[in-house]
C-alpha cells in the first residue's frame, strides 16, 4: 500500500476511552469518595443503587475540565453491597462498594 496523503481531513481521530472513576475506601464503614477525571467539560450523572435495584442517591452535575470529587455518606444505609453508576459522555461505568 502506498501512502498518498498523510493529512486526515474531515475525520475525527479522537480516541474515545471508557470512563473511569475510583471509589475509596472500599470496603467502607459508611463514608467514601468518588473521584472522576476528565480532559473536557462534561455532564456527569452519579446513581447509587442497592442490590434490589432501589435508587439510594442520584446527582447530575456539569463537571469542569479537571477532577471531580464527591463525598458520599452511606452510614444511615443498611450494611451491604451497593452499585455506583457514573454516566458521562454517553458512556457508563458501574462499580461495587461494600458498606460494612
Amino acid at each position: 500500500a502506498k501512502l498518498i496523503d498523510n493529512q486526515m481531513t474531515g475525520i475525527n481521530n479522537t480516541i474515545t476511552k471508557p470512563i473511569t472513576f475510583e471509589v475509596s475506601p472500599n470496603p467502607t464503614s459508611g463514608t467514601f469518595q468518588i473521584n472522576y477525571t476528565s480532559s473536557q467539560k462534561t455532564q456527569l450523572q452519579i446513581n447509587i443503587t442497592n442490590v434490589a435495584g432501589k435508587l439510594i442517591f442520584s446527582e447530575t452535575t456539569t463537571q469542569p475540565q479537571s477532577e471531580y470529587k464527591k463525598d458520599i455518606d452511606m452510614s444511615k444505609q443498611a450494611k451491604g453491597v451497593y452499585y455506583i453508576e457514573v454516566v458521562a459522555d454517553g458512556k457508563r461505568e458501574v462499580k461495587k462498594v461494600v458498606v460494612e
